[in-house]
């Protein structure tokens, strides 16, 4: 989670994850089950793999403190992943202009 004071924004927040991404291909990839048999689930790189569905933006409800954050982390982590074959996901905060959350 970051503040809005930082100057990050989501569009930049996925651009800098997707120019960095490159050096952990197990992100990029998604596991498949091996047909009955031939052995365990495989990772294979995800060739439909778009990280505008794994970085998202989270807006805060007034008040700003620190209750409103722990309110909004719970939701995120209550939240199951989708399920997808290549489920991670990245939540950045967006809270008022000037917020110290």
């Amino acid at each position: 989670m970051f503040d809005r004071a930082d100057g990050l924004d989501v569009a930049h927040v996925r651009r800098l994850i997707s120019e960095r991404i490159r050096a952990v291909p197990r992100l990029r990839q998604k596991l498949i089950r091996a047909p009955f048999g031939c052995g365990g689930p495989i990772w294979i790189d995800d060739s439909r793999f778009d990280i505008r569905n794994h970085v998202q933006g989270v807006a805060f409800q007034d008040p700003l403190d620190e209750p409103a954050l722990l309110d909004t982390a719970l939701s995120v982590i209550a939240t199951p992943l989708p399920r997808t074959p290549t489920c991670q996901a990245v939540v950045r905060h967006q809270g008022a202009p000037g917020s110290t959350v």
